[in-house]
């Protein structure tokens, strides 16, 4: 008799024992998920600031080229990267656009949090846009308008200039989207890092 008691008394301890390994190692879990979730809001944020830069830069670039009927500017290439020049001799960078952290997080953001996700594929989205609007402005300063037809260089450049703008505006909305879920509601305007 005193034996089938011991039975009973194991297999609930051991029940027990089961439910807190697993109750322990659900809370390790979520402070592990937690901890990489942060890490990837930093990562996240330093890009859409490095990002805010470019379309500040870029959005510059575009205005200078809507605005000058003479055509006088140009792109220059050097170690330091790529730079856009007006005729009056100003210079500043066109940076690059970043998208491999957008890229490298989103399968991760889509299991560990969707709502942070569908603010990352949209700014994701973004960011190949914006890297289209600068590629569009280099080439075309450099090598003038592509073989479409009969456009001259002013109005494709001027219309370039107009969609390029759009597609910043557009850009900016996703990239603030993005920033504000990462940093818990600050706003991307006037942060931005040059490097």
């Amino acid at each position: 008799m005193m034996k089938s008691d011991l039975i009973p008394a194991a297999g609930v301890i051991a029940i027990i024992l089961f439910l807190l390994k697993e109750f322990f190692e659900n809370l390790r879990r979520r402070a592990a998920d937690s901890r990489q979730i942060e890490a990837y809001k930093k990562l996240l944020a330093r890009d859409c600031e490095l990002n805010a830069w470019a379309m500040k830069s870029l959005a510059r670039a575009l205005r200078i080229v809507a605005e000058d009927s003479k055509d006088n500017f140009g792109i220059e290439d050097n170690f330091n990267g790529t730079f856009f020049e007006t005729g009056d001799g100003d210079l500043w960078p066109l940076p690059v656009v970043r998208s491999e952290t957008f890229k490298d997080a989103m399968l991760d953001m889509a299991i560990l949090q969707a709502d942070l996700f569908h603010r990352l594929e949209e700014a994701y989205d973004a960011a190949i846009d914006l890297d289209h609007v600068r590629s569009s402005l280099i080439a075309a300063i450099q090598n003038g308008p592509p073989g479409i037809g009969a456009i001259n260089t002013a109005q494709y450049l001027d219309n370039l200039a107009d969609w390029g703008g759009n597609e910043i505006q557009s850009c900016e909305r996703a990239m603030e989207r993005l920033y504000k879920a990462c940093t818990n509601g600050k706003s991307l305007q006037g942060n931005h890092r040059v490097r």
